[in-house]
């Protein structure tokens, strides 16, 4: 675990590698934190590979956070526990991006899904407006449970939105 205060710039790639059992590889912010770049984190595919937040952490995400399998493979990458304020967009480019227990404020964002990725809303989240996008590949999935709100959200045209069996999503 690396914790991070106050800004977070990544203009390269940032690795996170888990061992694929139960390792928990994460980045834990503390704090309020800006994240400013053009960089990628690249995650070996698994959602233990995490964005954390100690309690009253929050992130304002600046510019693009793209996330990407490492060479090539299917990545993952699990954010939760804090607050999100999305100023631009949060990508999943070939890898799995499982986002919950948060309220993301996500009026001038989007979250995008490309090159056989899903983006997994998970019990406890709530996403005040923006953009939802995804190619003809990729998919967002309302997983099971409740406690999924979105609100003043738009799903763009061609964008494919599955709600998983027992789950409750209030639009």
């Amino acid at each position: 675990v690396m914790n991070v205060l106050g800004d977070l710039t990544i203009d390269g790639h940032l690795r996170l590698e888990d061992n694929g059992l139960t390792t928990v590889t994460a980045l834990e912010l503390d704090g309020a934190v800006n994240y400013h770049g053009a960089g990628t984190f690249e995650t070996t595919n698994n959602l233990q590979n995490r964005i954390l937040g100690k309690v009253g952490a929050s992130l304002t995400i600046n510019d693009n956070l793209n996330v990407t399998g490492i060479n090539g493979a299917h990545g993952g990458l699990q954010i939760s526990g804090f607050d999100v304020t999305n100023n631009a967009s949060i990508v999943a480019d070939n890898a799995r991006i499982r986002i919950g227990e948060a309220t993301y404020a996500n009026d001038a964002g989007t979250f995008s899904a490309i090159n056989n990725s899903d983006i997994e809303l998970d019990t406890g989240i709530t996403i005040n407006g923006g953009h939802l996008m995804s190619d003809a590949t990729s998919r967002f999935v309302a997983l099971g449970g409740s406690g999924i709100v979105l609100d003043d959200v738009s799903l763009d045209a061609g964008s494919e939105f599955v709600i998983a069996g027992n789950t409750s999503v209030d639009l």
